[in-house]
């Protein structure tokens, strides 16, 4: 029975020690698709780009959408 206890108690210890590589074992990432670009279609906002010859990031586009959507 000790002898038991003590290989259940070693067996539990050595798979909390590699549980992040048991995970990394057994699951994977595989992406099904890539996000499609969207174009601008409100001409209003695609003048204002223009006109302002202002950085064309999408972090810049994204952020001045909302303003003008607020």
């Amino acid at each position: 029975m000790k002898k038991l206890l003590r290989n259940g108690f070693l067996l539990i210890i050595v798979l909390v020690l590699i549980r992040g590589w048991l995970f990394r074992l057994t699951v994977a990432y595989h992406p099904i698709s890539e996000r499609a670009t969207i174009a601008i279609e409100d001409e209003g906002f695609a003048q204002s780009i223009e006109n302002q010859g202002i950085d064309t990031t999408l972090e810049y586009l994204v952020k001045r959408s909302l303003k003008l959507t607020t």
